[in-house]
């Protein structure tokens, strides 16, 4: 491919990220301050608040908390390697699923919260095993 040709390319997958996640944060206001509730510590404080950034409604937080730490412990070096599935991150995305989250977005907390929210709009808190298998509230 040529230096022209490269160069659509990546101006094609960059309008396409815009597209997709929406646009920079150059061009939208940044979300409130974290709120102190997010602040207080615990296994999964990190989470919490990589969830708050990424833009989850602050009523799903608390859940979307549970199943990180039920299905990862919250550690960003979690894997569950099967036939199945190739989940990854304390979010446990399926990277065979989902072939747009790179292996190192699955183990970021802020990246894996946006993409996470992603899955969530499409499929809903069901796309995680633990909820789908009977955890609803803790």
């Amino acid at each position: 491919m040529n230096r022209a040709g490269g160069l659509v390319a990546a101006g094609l997958g960059i309008a396409f990220f815009i597209a997709f996640f929406g646009a920079t944060s150059a061009d939208t206001p940044l979300r409130p301050e974290i709120p102190s509730r997010y602040m207080e510590g615990g296994p999964c404080v990190q989470v919490q608040q990589a969830l708050w950034l990424a833009g989850w409604e602050a009523r799903l937080i608390p859940t979307v908390e549970r199943i990180a730490q039920m299905e990862s412990g919250c550690q960003v070096e979690a894997t569950r390697d099967t036939d199945e599935e190739y989940s990854v991150g304390p979010l446990q995305i399926n990277l065979m699923a989902h072939q747009w989250v790179t292996d190192g977005c699955a183990r970021d907390y802020t990246c894996s919260a946006e993409a996470a929210l992603e899955i969530y709009r499409v499929q809903g808190l069901t796309a995680w095993t633990v909820y789908r298998n009977g955890f609803r509230r803790y």
